[in-house]
């Protein structure tokens, strides 16, 4: 994905570098009062986006920028968000990326099939 900020093509890559490090930042236990921890970081991400979360979508942009060159800082995709992003459009951009990149998708589509089970026991 690539998207311009400051008249700059800025690249996006929703590959396992992403996969790592995103799900480096959320840990939880494997099982209540257990030692054992998993990494979760993409569902917790993936739920935050689903909601609207703007602070999630910059620091998923960020961990998709990582590994691509040019660097975008995070002060410089919280301008970007104040300023120029038509925010709506950036959600679909980044949610269809994970959506589609093989590294996201598996995990996007199971997060989806949650939400919209919870959508429709709180409709009944």
């Amino acid at each position: 994905m690539e998207l311009e900020i400051n008249n700059k093509m800025y690249e996006f890559n929703f590959g396992m570098a992403f996969l790592r490090d995103i799900n480096k930042k959320i840990e939880a236990p494997i099982e209540a009062g257990s030692a054992i921890k998993q990494q979760i970081g993409l569902k917790y991400y993936l739920s935050l986006l689903l909601d609207g979360d703007l602070t999630a979508l910059v620091d998923v942009l960020e961990v998709a920028n990582r590994a691509c060159s040019p660097r975008l800082s995070v002060k410089d995709l919280d301008k970007f968000i104040d300023n120029e992003a038509d925010t709506e459009q950036l959600f679909e951009q980044v949610l269809g990326g994970l959506g589609t990149a093989n590294a996201t998708k598996k995990v996007m589509n199971q997060v989806q099939q949650v939400v919209a089970k919870a959508q429709n026991k709180s409709t009944n």
